[in-house]
């Protein structure tokens, strides 16, 4: 579009496996400290895997977010 200039960033989805912080992948772990933005469904993931989030991170829960918001939140990111 015109007047609009293209922002590439990536988006990474982790699966949480069976709940547990120390099962998830090392690779699913990097990929949560270096995010700027982390979604958790907290209704199915322990807390402590946010324990892998940098300080400064925004986390947002995803269980009362509508798909408009969540799309919103990953342009954002």
């Amino acid at each position: 579009m015109p007047g609009r200039q293209a922002v590439t960033g990536k988006v990474t989805f982790v699966g949480a496996g069976p709940g547990a912080a120390d099962l998830i992948t090392v690779r699913g772990v990097e990929a949560i400290r270096t995010a700027d933005v982390v979604v958790w469904a907290a209704s199915l993931v322990h807390p402590d895997v946010l324990s892998y989030a940098a300080g400064t991170a925004e986390i947002v829960d995803s269980a009362e977010l509508t798909l408009e918001s969540t799309v919103d939140i990953y342009r954002r990111a």
